[in-house]
């Protein structure tokens, strides 16, 4: 990802999850919620993801299940880290998660 498409995506990402997640982030005004996608977007290029929908997939999870700016709880980190698996296959683990939500 090149500075000027993370910018846009960061602004693109905000918006996306205003509109389908607003209890998520309705703590977060949106210089905060900048910073914080900025910050997890990080994570998740350090976990090898690289797909557009597969990032977004992941922050969706990362407030969805109320991760820290720090990073996944202990039990998404340990999937997120099975690199014998496909970035898809890790982030649709964790995604079965906030289906019980």
């Amino acid at each position: 990802f090149e500075e000027a498409i993370l910018d846009d995506f960061t602004i693109e990402i905000a918006r996306h999850l205003r509109r389908v997640l607003p209890e998520a982030v309705a703590r977060l005004d949106d210089n905060a919620l900048t910073v914080s996608l900025g910050k997890r977007l990080a994570q998740a290029l350090s976990y090898g993801l690289s797909d557009r929908l597969d990032v977004l997939r992941y922050l969706e999870c990362s407030y969805v299940l109320a991760w820290t700016d720090a990073g996944p709880d202990e039990e998404a980190h340990t999937v997120l880290a099975r690199r014998e698996l496909r970035p898809d296959e890790r982030v649709d683990m964790i995604e079965r998660r906030t289906e019980s939500l």
